[in-house]
Formats: structure tokens, sequence, C-alpha cells
């Protein structure tokens, strides 16, 4: 959404690489805005799609705590966390960073509809 309504900006965006480190990429580190109807869509999907993405990963996590460990169980240490607690953490960590920033714009919004906040971005 946010590359396909969104307007291009000199400065640089929150979060976006440097220009001048991404090479043949550099149309990736260009900030770029939505406003209205179309920002508050953006940032709802981005929050909910963090928040499914992160829920499901708990109860993958569950169902395997809950199971016994049938699945990694035989799995010594070394294997276990290379290949299943990492992978499988960055499914929590990121999403829950996502849920952190797009809930910070949801309030940031609420907060400036309500006559109660200031826009400070």
């Amino acid at each position: 959404m946010v590359y396909a309504y969104g307007r291009q900006e000199k400065r640089q965006g929150r979060g976006a690489p440097r220009r001048e480190k991404m090479g043949l990429l550099e149309g990736l580190a260009r900030s770029r805005t939505v406003e209205g109807r179309v920002a508050t869509y953006a940032v709802l999907l981005g929050f909910s799609t963090a928040w499914l993405t992160f829920s499901k990963t708990v109860l993958y996590w569950l169902n395997e705590a809950f199971s016994g460990f049938d699945n990694i169980g035989h799995n010594d240490t070394m294997s276990l966390i290379f290949l299943w607690i990492i992978p499988n953490g960055a499914w929590l960590v990121f999403p829950t960073y996502m849920m952190y920033v797009f809930g910070q714009e949801i309030l940031q919004g609420l907060e400036t509809a309500a006559g109660g906040g200031k826009k400070n971005r």
C-alpha cells in the first residue's frame, strides 16, 4: 500500500537503510508517505498481520510444549537452537517490533483525532 499509494520524499525515512549503501537497490531506501484513509488501512493491515503472525507462532510453540516436544525432542541442543529456536524465534521478535511501531501509529492517530495529541511526525 505504501509503495502503491505513497508519495516519495527526499528525506531519509525512519528505519530505512542509507541510500549510499544500497547500490542497485537504492529505490528501497527512499522514504514514502501515505496520508488519510489509505494510511489508516496500511497501519491497520500491518498491525493485524503482525498480530496474526505472532499468535500463530505462539500457538506453534505451545503445541510443541504440550505435546511433550514430540516433533523436536529428538534433536541435540545445538541443532535445536540453530534449526528451530532461532528461525522460529524470528517469527516472534519481528512481529513484536512491528506491533509496537504500528500500535504507536494507531495511538498517535487516535490522540490526534480526539484533539488530545499533537502531530509530531
